[in-house]
């Protein structure tokens, strides 16, 4: 995994995720996420599994209760994903497993687990056509979480009022932290994202901050990328806005980076984490050779991610991290928060 930069995560914290992610072998891609603040050293390690295996590591007896319990949905989903006939099959390419704090979890793992609801998600053309499976994909993985019904009504509610050009893209069950929030990151046009909000019952104090951003990127980016937050049957306050890579082959958007830190912390140094990208994306591409082992090249790039709460904004920076040749003719921005 290497070189992420110390300003965004210490050695040891690294080296213990790295430990973390040779328990998955199954896993085709990564992402380490980092907070963009010098006083933040805990860092989320993000596991995507294409195919539809048992993934747990080790027996149930190993694991603490928490992490059962978490382990149990990601074991359903997998189940429902390779049985003909539920609305899983074929139909949802991936999951993502989510190890919040990562090493925390060394002991007792216990994943978030994050479904994906676009069939063509890994073809390179995607999201053209209307996706008229992704409500059944909603609705059956909300029944394996046993999802309450006001919080189903909800979810109902965010993906029936989208506009035409939006898309849902992945549902995450946050089951490896306090508080059991569900998930919902979609892809809209900017000028759709507020009317939008207001139709899936968002309120948040960071309404006239959110406009902002939306206003900086429209002529940049035609599309954004909205997580949003479920629980109880309220939408929370909590919303994010996420800036995947960009498509003309860039494996970083520099000047969102230094515009985040600009607007949400002035008294960071821009330089530091600018530099610490750059060591993690130059070259995008690594050819990696080890004893034992064919020659493997490895891709790297970083998404970027604002997150807005009641009391706060958090940068959030994705290093992603693919062997190449894989599955995946197309990897975009991830569902983890």
């Amino acid at each position: 995994m290497g070189d992420i930069a110390p300003c965004l995560a210490s050695a040891a914290t690294t080296e213990r995720m790295v430990h973390l992610a040779r328990r998955f072998p199954a896993a085709i891609a990564s992402y380490v996420e980092c907070r963009v603040d010098p006083a933040d050293d805990r860092a989320d390690l993000l596991l995507c599994v294409a195919d539809t295996t048992t993934l747990r590591p080790m027996s149930s007896s190993d694991l603490d209760e928490t992490a059962l319990a978490a382990w149990e949905l990601v074991d359903a989903v997998q189940k429902a994903r390779r049985t003909p006939g539920n609305p899983l099959h074929a139909n949802s390419p991936l999951v993502w497993l989510e190890f919040d704090d990562a090493p925390r979890w060394l002991a007792s793992p216990a994943p978030s687990v994050c479904v994906c609801l676009e069939p063509d998600y890994l073809q390179r053309h995607r999201m053209l056509s209307p996706n008229a499976a992704c409500e059944g994909i909603a609705v059956s993985t909300a029944k394996l979480a046993a999802l309450d019904p006001a919080s189903c009504n909800t979810l109902l509610r965010c993906l029936r009022t989208l506009p035409a050009t939006g898309r849902a893209i992945h549902l995450s069950f946050m089951r490896g932290r306090p508080g059991s929030v569900t998930k919902l990151y979609l892809r809209l046009s900017p000028t759709d994202v507020m009317p939008w909000l207001k139709r899936a019952g968002w309120s948040g104090d960071h309404r006239d901050v959110l406009h902002e951003l939306l206003l900086w990127r429209q002529h940049d980016d035609p599309l954004v990328f909205v997580d949003l937050s479920i629980r109880d049957g309220q939408v929370l306050d909590r919303i994010a806005l996420a800036f995947p890579r960009a498509d003309d082959g860039k494996p970083f958007r520099e000047e969102i980076l230094r515009g985040l830190i600009e607007r949400f912390l002035p008294e960071s140094p821009a330089s530091a984490v600018i530099a610490a990208a750059q060591a993690w994306t130059i070259p995008p591409k690594t050819l990696i050779r080890r004893r034992g082992h064919h020659p493997q090249t490895i891709h790297r790039w970083i998404d970027q991610k604002i997150v807005l709460e009641p009391s706060n904004s958090e940068l959030k920076l994705y290093l992603a991290l693919r062997p190449l040749p894989t599955p995946l003719g197309v990897l975009g921005a991830t569902g983890g928060c």
